[in-house]
């Protein structure tokens, strides 16, 4: 990171990501100040398990998985947040498009179990690949419970905020990345609801 730091140009924006856990608290204050020395954007998210059907069976069998127990949010609390924002956008399905090295395409760039391959992009079109998506079965599943919610860690964000609305507009018109202070200054402060933030 100090190499980094010394490299970098004037108008480069550099930004770590911390993913919180529960056994890595009381790290992230010492990580916050490091790269804040060094010039760098800090933002903690919220983390969840991954894949994210995982989760999704969890919620169906109500056993829980042992990778859980280190999430701020356990697994099952998050199961409602995510019903209740499953109308919300895709941004693995309708942005991100995930090859191989043969040239094969996911459906869903947070798995990488074979079931999830669609095809080879060389037998057919970007655009026809995220139109598919919307019939995916895996993916009107996913989307059913709310499963894109929390692959995308967006449970904790509040359902009613204008800030979410403009950035779905923001993704929408593809801006993402021109404007990385909006991003960051959106992330560090409307990331977490304030209820989540005091209970977990």
């Amino acid at each position: 990171m100090a190499e980094v730091a010394r490299l970098r140009q004037k108008e480069t924006h550099i930004q770590v990501s911390w993913h919180k856990y529960r056994y890595n608290e009381h790290e992230e204050p010492l990580m916050r100040e490091y790269a804040e020395k060094l010039g760098f954007a800090f933002v903690p998210y919220g983390t969840g398990i991954l894949p994210h059907d995982r989760a999704i069976t969890e919620w169906r069998t109500g056993v829980k998985d042992p990778n859980g127990e280190d999430c701020l949010v356990p697994v099952a609390d998050a199961r409602q947040l995510c019903l209740d924002r499953k109308d919300w956008p895709c941004t693995l399905q309708n942005q991100i498009l995930v090859i191989d090295g043969q040239g094969n395409h996911t459906n869903c760039s947070n798995r990488s179990d074979v079931f999830n391959v669609r095809g080879n992009l060389f037998d057919t079109t970007v655009p026809e690949i995220f139109r598919k998506r919307k019939k995916d079965p895996a993916c009107l599943a996913c989307k059913a419970v709310g499963g894109h919610i929390y692959a995308l860690q967006e449970y904790t964000r509040s359902q009613w905020s204008p800030i979410r609305i403009a950035e779905t507009v923001y993704r929408t018109l593809g801006l993402q990345g021109r404007f990385p202070a909006f991003s960051l200054w959106a992330t560090n402060h409307l990331y977490l609801r304030p209820q989540m933030k005091k209970t977990f």
